[in-house]
């Protein structure tokens, strides 16, 4: 051991005239010293730490690399800074989503990403928000430069990761597969699915019993996509799984086959749970639903009842009671969240066009806040099961809401159409000195409103902001709302 740090840890009272020679250079200027031993022995420590820092000789290079491939695609060169400032500021709430659109932007051009720019996209702190979507578009922009700087820092090493989902290569893809975490996989499993869906379940079916419960939830789920009856020998044996969650998604698949013994016994069971007569409707709660995977608790008696209720297609009940969706809607007295929870669920399960109508209806007439909080991202997948005209007229009739603002909106899919933008910017015209429910919505304009309506929302903007009259608040939210749409604005004017 060091004499320096033996004599520190002992203590120079303990040992008889302490040897705290280096030999080093430095002995020649601590014989100089004077003063105690105590003050001898701190400095000529902190002389020879300098010493030997000063001394060291960097280490030789001996790891050479191969220059980065060629690129297949051009690299944009934008003329302005605009593509920098989306960059430096997409952590704050008004640039929200502007990173993704810009990349969108490059990759509906065939762009690369400027080389000086990718270590700042690289930098993970970038990609927490969103980050399986943002980083398979990012990965689109960042090219063969973007893959070869990946090798030099371990937190960069998603990229090639990322792209290899573009390029749909199975042996790739199975290796993934195999090795990333279960976010990932689920994401791998899901664009297999939709490119090979026998694949899929065999890929799935192999690493089955090696899966946790949550995995097996939620990679089965994936199945949904291009459910056929291939599907059934694998779902039939998986059901006796011992997870009820898993169980409850598997059931979700197996009653959109109706020839199945669990989708005919759940028909048959359906008026035990529920009864809707003389314009009323009643949940029944039973103690043995006769699924052990659906068991009745103290605290919550009727959430079995509602689960299996859930899987019921609504024409069951049509049939049933010779009533419309709309009377059966109506008819929901005393337990109307509930029930319109339960059909909701169904209808979007068994993607049920002219009940997903009815509901979104009843959603319009009621305004109810509590209904809307509760069922935002519902009414989106109503608004998903009609024709996009339809979702669209829809989403205009219900701007003047408060609830559509508050819950629906941050739910939709950006950029919006550009009848919906049209209408977003005529509400705010219309509420520019009154009930201003869209300034509590300022961060998702900038990426959500369609390129062909930016310059008309800036000037709308502009227009709300010199009438605002409540403070400094909703000025300063405005005026940073229409510098990130003007940026948004001029990156899409720069691309060629």
């Amino acid at each position: 051991m060091n004499k320096l740090i033996t004599t520190a840890i002992v203590g120079t009272g303990q040992i008889p005239q302490p040897d705290i020679t280096t030999g080093t250079p430095v002995d020649t200027l601590s014989q100089q010293l004077s003063g105690d031993i105590e003050r001898k022995l701190l400095l000529t420590a902190g002389v020879l730490s300098n010493y030997q820092q000063a001394g060291q000789k960097a280490p030789e290079n001996t790891v050479s690399f191969s220059p980065a491939p060629p690129e297949r695609l051009p690299v944009f060169a934008p003329a302005s800074s605009t593509l920098e400032t989306i960059i430096t500021n997409s952590q704050k709430e008004h640039f929200k989503g502007l990173l993704l659109d810009a990349c969108r932007q490059l990759q509906a051009h065939k762009l690369i990403l400027p080389f000086h720019l990718m270590p700042q996209v690289l930098n993970p702190g970038l990609t927490h928000q969103n980050r399986i979507q943002l980083r398979y578009h990012l990965a689109a922009v960042l090219g063969e430069r973007g893959r070869w700087l990946s090798q030099f820092y371990p937190e960069w090493s998603w990229v090639a990761t990322y792209q290899a989902l573009h390029e749909q290569d199975l042996t790739t893809l199975h290796t993934l597969w195999q090795e990333e975490g279960q976010s990932f996989r689920h994401e791998v499993l899901r664009r297999v699915r939709a490119i090979e869906p026998d694949t899929a379940r065999e890929w799935l079916q192999t690493s089955w019993n090696e899966e946790k419960a949550e995995a097996r939830a939620l990679f089965v789920s994936v199945l949904s996509d291009q459910l056929s009856e291939k599907d059934l020998p694998f779902l039939e044996k998986a059901f006796s799984d011992r997870s009820a969650r898993v169980c409850g998604e598997i059931a979700k698949l197996l009653v959109r086959m109706p020839k199945t013994a669990f989708a005919r016994k759940v028909y048959e069971q359906a008026p035990e749970f529920l009864t809707i007569a003389n314009g009323t409707c009643k949940l029944h709660t039973l103690s043995d639903i006769g699924e052990p995977w659906l068991t009745p608790t103290k605290n919550q008696p009727t959430n079995a009842t509602v689960q299996l209720l859930a899987l019921v297609p609504p024409r069951i009940w049509e049939e049933r009671t010779g009533l419309t969706p709309e009377d059966i809607i109506n008819s929901a007295e005393g337990t109307r969240t509930m029930l319109i929870e339960i059909l909701a669920a169904a209808t979007i399960l068994h993607r049920d066009v002219r009940w997903a109508r009815a509901l979104l209806d009843r959603f319009y007439r009621e305004d109810d806040m509590d209904m809307l909080r509760m069922s935002s991202e519902v009414v989106v997948e109503l608004c998903e099961l009609i024709p996009a005209e339809e979702a669209e007229a829809y989403m205009e009739r219900v701007l003047t809401a408060r609830g559509f603002w508050l819950y629906v909106l941050p739910t939709l899919p950006q950029p919006w159409s550009e009848n919906l933008s049209a209408r977003i910017l005529d509400t705010v015209r219309s509420q520019s000195t009154q009930n201003r429910f869209w300034h509590e919505q300022l961060d998702l304009f900038a990426a959500g409103i369609a390129p062909s309506y930016l310059a008309q929302a800036i000037e709308t903007l502009q227009q709300a902001k010199e009438q605002v009259k409540e403070g400094y608040y909703i000025e300063s939210a405005l005026e940073k709302t229409i510098e990130a749409i003007q940026i948004r604005k001029n990156l899409i004017e720069e691309l060629p």
